[in-house]
């Protein structure tokens, strides 16, 4: 409060003499009276002396009140009763340069309380009531809520519940007692500045909205209005009575910048392009959470260093939404870690359109080019946004993992977390091996027609696919055509064919393929670094499989192994990065699950041989001894020939082949010799031999055969079979 002390100037008249009284106020109404004398010598030289009347003066009311801080932009006392409304023109700049406003320019958070202080005195030579009210401008940004007036009776800078002046109501003052009819009542200047009981310090409190935009900027008068001045009859009063006092009693109300961006980063899941090249998709989203808006607006993504690790990366597509300017991906590729153009890159304050946006980048990653097994490429990574306020301060925010820019209580200065990226190579293949039906060819040999399905159920193309079908374990020895597949344990394969219906990088039969894992090569398809069983791709293979079987190995079951190799371990050779075993069927993964090694998807294929034991024979006399079927020897005896007939109805080889025949029953006893046959019911055998036999070698048991101790035509010990239809 400014030191002063009030000077009354008086002028007072006599013989030409001015005369400057000074004096603390004199109340009003105070007769103040003088008498002048005089003393001179006269024409004759005598000493003489005279005096006046008595002059009597009446003190005016004279009022005074000043209010402190003014915006005349001085410390001096500035009493004045300039009327009228609030003038906020003249405080538009936010540095006051006058320390007569210094107090009451005030920064203040939104939905805080602006406390304005302010002092006002008697300067009257008479006491005073006053009336205090609030204007508040209409040319401001904004009005200060629940506005209240406190005026510190005790003087100690606490506002006592006692020295609530005006409580924010229309008409509403609490503290009769302390105010009496609503006013402060101040007596008549003490003659000392800030002090005494003509003097109170007065507060304004009011809140500053809670959603106020930062920067804006709320006028508040604190206007004193004089109820006092009725004549006393004593003297005439100065018209001064209602008058507004002082009404550019200003406080600045500025409200606080609130500054403060999130950002969220979230990684899509990879794709992966099958061809040792993952994409992912980035989505940055960007939210302002300030009550200012935002300029420069940038996110930096160092992806070099989340990179640093891969063999290589390419950023082939980059946008921003709302009022964001995205960076190119050429810039971005060429080293920037900007992700926006700042300079045309903005955010509105928080609640206003465009006070969120996103940015969308995609990125193609190459993990690895070294030849190696199937693994798993991690990387995690945080980006930063910036956002400039217009006080040009400036707030940095680390990315929250995820969509969300926060955690839910609008503070994403506390959260950040890494966004984690996981490339995980899974190789599979599957295969299933379906046997049609089989079909008897009727001279031992049997045909059937095999389908292979082999399917990439993993996520990444295969190259160097192989199927081997060994298949000389179960069916023998390999022959080069139907035609000499002419004994037991004999096949032959035909009819290789390979169905793929991608162009270019086609895969292609092999045309050596024998089933012979030994000797030949068992093998069904090319191997080929260029050709791909791509991602969710099949391919089917489909043989004739003629073969003579060997009933010692019934049944007959056959099992098909394929595999695959990694992108990046393509060469030409199957090494097996990813293998399976045939499932019976077509289907290469029964439940779905692309895990084709579980158990009951790793079948072998039965092929069910019908086998056919029959055996038939026939006997007859033979032709050549015409009607009778016999020779009389004249002698007595008589001379037959027998002709039996056997043949192999059925559809496998018969072994262990006998005819028996017992003679005895009808011609008598045997005899060894035909000269010996000279008595009724003798006979004896000759001749016995085996006419046709098509080299299976079986043979007569012409040693033994008498038909009657020994009744077996052929010599099963000897070996020897007969085919079908032989």
């Amino acid at each position: 409060m400014k030191l002063f002390v009030k000077v009354l100037n008086m002028l007072l008249l006599f013989a030409g003499v001015a005369v400057t009284v000074l004096a603390q106020p004199t109340a009003s109404g105070t007769n103040i009276t003088n008498t002048a004398s005089a003393t001179f010598v006269d024409s004759n030289g005598a000493n003489r002396s005279t005096q006046s009347n008595t002059v009597t003066t009446i003190v005016q009311t004279v009022y005074y009140v000043n209010v402190e801080p003014d915006t005349d932009g001085t410390n001096d006392i500035n009493p004045g009763t300039t009327a009228g409304t609030v003038d906020p023109t003249a405080v538009t700049d936010n540095d006051f340069t006058s320390n007569a406003f210094a107090s009451n320019d005030l920064d203040v958070a939104s939905g805080a309380n602006a406390i304005l202080s302010y002092s006002v005195e008697n300067l009257s030579n008479k006491a005073v009531e006053l009336t205090l009210s609030v204007a508040q401008a209409t040319t401001d940004d904004y009005d200060l809520s629940n506005v209240k007036i406190y005026v510190d009776l005790n003087k100690d800078n606490i506002r006592d519940a006692n020295e609530l002046y005006f409580d924010g109501t229309t008409s509403s003052y609490p503290n009769i007692a302390s105010f009496p009819n609503n006013r402060l009542s101040l007596p008549i200047s003490n003659g000392t500045a800030g002090s005494g009981t003509d003097y109170y310090p007065v507060y304004v409190v009011g809140t500053v909205p809670s959603n106020q935009d930062g920067n804006d900027v709320a006028l508040v008068d604190l206007q004193v209005t004089n109820f006092t001045g009725v004549n006393d009859g004593a003297y005439t009063p100065t018209a001064k009575a209602n008058e507004l006092f002082e009404n550019n009693n200003l406080g600045r109300v500025e409200v606080n910048e609130i500054v403060l961006i999130g950002l969220a980063k979230q990684a899509a899941t990879p794709t992966n392009n099958g061809d040792g090249t993952w994409s992912v998709d980035f989505t940055f989203n960007l939210k302002n959470y300030g009550n200012v808006p935002l300029t420069s607006v940038n996110v930096t993504d160092n992806l070099a260093t989340i990179f640093a690790a891969a063999q290589s990366y390419t950023v082939t597509a980059l946008s921003a939404t709302g009022n964001l300017t995205a960076n190119t991906p050429a810039s971005v590729n060429g080293g920037s870690t900007s992700l926006l153009v700042p300079a045309s890159s903005s955010l509105a304050k928080t609640g206003d359109a465009n006070d969120t946006a996103s940015i969308s980048m995609t990125v193609k990653i190459t993990p690895s080019t070294t030849a190696g097994a199937a693994t798993t490429f991690s990387y995690n990574n945080t980006a930063t946004a910036t956002g400039t306020s217009p006080d040009s301060t400036i707030d940095t925010d680390v990315s929250f993992n995820g969509a969300a820019t926060d955690d839910g209580d609008n503070d994403p200065d506390d959260d950040s977390s890494t966004t984690p990226i996981s490339l995980t190579e899974t190789p599979v293949i599957g295969v299933a091996k379906q046997a049609g039906t089989v079909v008897d060819n009727n001279n031992g040999t049997f045909t059937v027609p095999f389908t292979i399905k082999v399917e990439n159920l993993g996520n990444m193309n295969l190259h160097d696919v192989q199927v081997t079908d060994i298949i000389d374990n179960e069916f023998g020895t390999y022959v080069a055509t139907v035609g000499n597949v002419d004994a037991t344990g004999e096949y032959t394969i035909s009819g290789l064919t390979v169905t793929d219906a991608t162009a270019g990088t086609a895969i292609a039969a092999n045309p050596n393929f024998d089933g012979d894992d030994d000797a030949g090569d068992a093998g069904l398809l090319t191997v080929s670094a260029t050709s791909v069983l791509e991602v969710g791709q099949s391919i089917s293979i489909g043989f004739n499989l003629t073969f003579y079987p060997d009933f010692v190995n019934s049944p007959f079951t056959n099992q098909a192994t394929a595999s695959g190799d990694l992108p990046r371990n393509a060469d030409g050779v199957a090494d097996g990065d990813t293998t399976d075993l045939s499932d019976d069927g077509n289907t290469t993964d029964t439940d779905g699950d692309k895990n084709p090694n579980e158990a009951g998807e790793n079948d072998p294929t039965g092929i069910a041989v019908p086998s056919d034991t029959v055996i038939g024979v026939a006997k007859r006399v033979d032709p050549s001894f015409g009607t009778t079927g016999y020779t009389d020897n004249g002698d007595g005896t008589f001379t037959t020939r027998f002709e039996i007939n056997v043949e192999n109805l059925g559809n496998v080889d018969l072994h262990d082949v006998q005819v028996t025949e017992s003679l005895t029953a009808e011609f008598g006893t045997y005899t060894a010799l035909l000269a010996n046959v000279d008595a009724a019911g003798e006979y004896t055998v000759s001749n016995l031999a085996i006419s046709t036999n098509v080299s299976n070698a079986l043979t007569a048991n012409t040693a033994g055969f008498n038909g009657s101790s020994d009744t077996s035509l052929l010599n099963v010990a000897s070996g020897g079979y007969i085919k079908p239809g032989q």
